[in-house]
């Protein structure tokens, strides 16, 4: 039985704290110990992960069935660790970590291996099965928001998408923006950019367009929508443009230019226009990567219409039908030829997925 928890003391110290207690048949000792620049951020990922994989006694508990081998592992996988050597002569740690030279019944302790760079993944993609009702899985979105959550210690930024998005729209869960917000914001904290352009959306639908002109929640909308822009200028063609998400702002363009959009309600109101513009630019100026996942899109459908046929099912397309994927991809291209006429999303695209 392994206990892992911080402390911002010493650990010796803290071990015989708890060695006080009274009803324990042996005190406590320090197995491993190491810094952390944030020691609540490292705990609950090490608990997160050492429970993925069983050995978690109970939920509200510290206390794990784990070799000590597997313990450090997780540790050693743990975010914002401090590389000091605890273990000088004189230090502040000194004599705390058992190695073969001291012996003992812990000599014998493996040091951690290579970190998978993935350690969430599994977790993850339980969590897609879940909630999607993908195979064998019902769909559960309480299952499905439980793992998203452990995934989402573990390192997992998709994950804070998929919370964000769940607390937004209630599922498996009371719909709460506020809830939706935070998700995002540390999404976008650790490096998930995309995450902007999610608060951009909540805060237009839920805070400019209710308000008078001017108001602050027409600042939170234009800043985060910009915050994503400025990313994409800096970013895109990099080796992490996939913190993006263009295949999926390509969906959120669709929408914004659907004919039945929110913000067409409103615009009347010079600041919702306003940014709707900035919006219709900066897709313009993006269009070539956008016009790329139309066409990935496009391919995948081909591909579907194909296997249905071969499988006996006919040729399901309608006659003249047109996909929303094809309308956008047409509409960036002639508008992309002839910029000073993109100075606003006048354009529609009918039909929906």
């Amino acid at each position: 039985m392994v206990k892992v928890g911080k402390t911002t003391r010493s650990p010796a110290e803290r071990a015989a704290e708890l060695s006080a207690a009274t009803g324990l048949p042996t005190p406590f000792i320090v197995v491993y110990e190491q810094l952390f620049e944030d020691c609540t951020e490292a705990e609950a990922f090490v608990h997160a992960l050492l429970a993925s994989k069983g050995f978690r006694v109970a939920e509200n508990r510290e206390f794990f069935s784990a070799p000590a081998n597997e313990v450090v592992r997780a540790i050693a996988l743990a975010p914002g660790a401090i590389d000091v050597d605890i273990n000088q002569e004189g230090g502040e740690g000194a004599g705390l970590i058992p190695t073969a030279v001291t012996g003992g019944a812990l000599a014998n302790l493996k040091p951690p291996v290579t970190p998978s760079p993935e350690p969430w993944r599994a977790l993850y993609e339980e969590a897609e099965n879940h909630y999607g009702g993908f195979g064998d899985y019902l769909k559960d979105y309480e299952e499905a928001l439980r793992l998203y959550k452990q995934a989402a210690i573990l390192g997992c930024l998709d994950a804070y998408l998929r919370l964000g998005q769940m607390h937004h729209l209630g599922e498996g869960v009371r719909a709460d923006t506020n809830a939706a917000l935070k998700y995002y914001k540390e999404g976008a904290r650790k490096g998930l950019l995309y995450c902007y352009w999610k608060m951009g959306e909540i805060y237009l639908y839920t805070e400019a367009i209710k308000g008078s002109e001017g108001n602050e929640g027409i600042s939170k909308t234009e800043k985060c929508f910009e915050l994503y822009m400025k990313a994409c200028r800096t970013q895109l063609g990099d080796k992490n443009e996939c913190v993006l998400k263009f295949d999926l702002l390509v969906l959120d363009a669709i929408f914004i230019l659907s004919n039945d959009a929110p913000w067409r309600k409103f615009k009347d109101s010079k600041d919702i226009l306003e940014i709707m513009n900035k919006i219709w630019r900066f897709f313009i100026e993006f269009r070539e990567p956008l016009i790329r996942e139309c066409e990935r899109r496009i391919q995948l459908d081909e591909d579907m219409y194909k296997d249905l046929e071969e499988l006996g099912h006919g040729d399901m397309r309608t006659p003249g039908d047109v996909s929303i994927y094809q309308q956008l991809a047409e509409i960036l291209r002639s508008k992309g030829a002839k910029p000073n006429n993109a100075s606003q999303p006048s354009t529609y695209i009918a039909g929906t997925e």
